[in-house]
């Protein structure tokens, strides 16, 4: 599929590397994106770069260890009336360190 016009997408982690990068792709290709990660602040600059693209960009700040910030993000969409096409789950703990020293 290469337009993602009309569509929505929900990106976990999208306020940094990866999750960032990805948002840019959709709203680049015309999705409406829906940001979610723990700094508000990059986050809300993830959301004005995405809207340069001439699309709607939301930003929600979940911090995924905490089930209580899942559920009101669950609720927020559901009270919004977004219908999500696609999910981009993203969201992660980074591990600092080599591999042998993680066991």
């Amino acid at each position: 599929m290469k337009n993602f016009k009309g569509k929505k997408v929900l990106v976990t982690g999208g306020g940094s590397g990866i999750g960032e990068a990805m948002a840019y792709q959709y709203a680049k290709k015309g999705a409406d994106v829906i940001l979610t990660g723990r700094n508000t602040a990059s986050l809300e600059t993830v959301r004005n770069k995405c809207m340069k693209y001439g699309v709607k960009a939301y930003c929600r700040a979940v911090d995924m260890e905490k089930q209580e910030t899942i559920d009101a993000l669950v609720n927020w969409i559901y009270t919004e009336g977004h219908e999500i096409d696609f999910l981009l789950l993203n969201a992660g703990i980074s591990q600092r360190s080599l591999t042998l020293e993680t066991l």
